[in-house]
């Protein structure tokens, strides 16, 4: 195979009780920038560059995932009270 994807989906999904987040945001070393909203649990970025970045998750806490172009995320409450922080993997 030749080279690979240069920028490919992102699908984060929130499981657990519903949590105060609103939407999620991938920062990149390219300088590329996305925000997706939280949808029924799910956020999409439909095209993300496939290098070392960040996602961000707003709502109650910020929380910074590593991401890539391609990856599938979930995230889970750390803790079972209101407000905890999702940990995102």
């Amino acid at each position: 195979g030749g080279p690979g994807p240069v920028a490919a989906p992102v699908t984060v999904t929130f499981e657990g009780p519903p949590r105060p987040v609103s939407a999620v945001e991938v920062v990149c070393p390219s300088g590329f920038r996305a925000r997706a909203d939280v949808v029924h649990g799910r956020a999409v970025l439909p095209e993300v560059p496939v290098e070392g970045c960040w996602m961000y998750v707003r709502g109650h806490i910020p929380v910074r995932t590593a991401v890539s172009g391609g990856d599938t995320l979930t995230c889970v409450p750390e803790h079972p009270w209101p407000g905890s922080s999702p940990r995102c993997s």
